[in-house]
């Protein structure tokens, strides 16, 4: 299963194929993403997510 979800003007798509999937893995598809639509813009995709540069960052790196 997919789901569409909108990433700043942009419809984007998240993979929800398996039985289940735990958020923190549908949050790292949703950063990942961003990260991709905002050419790597690190304080953009802060931003959108309602994060400190630096929780993004902890993100980024999984802890």
């Amino acid at each position: 299963m997919t789901t569409s979800i909108e990433i700043g003007k942009k419809a984007q798509t998240l993979d929800l194929s398996a039985s289940w999937v735990d958020l923190k893995t549908i949050e790292k598809q949703y950063i990942q993403q961003l990260m991709h639509t905002h050419a790597g813009d690190k304080e953009v995709v802060a931003g959108i997510c309602g994060i400190s540069l630096r929780s993004l960052y902890r993100k980024l790196e999984g802890t």
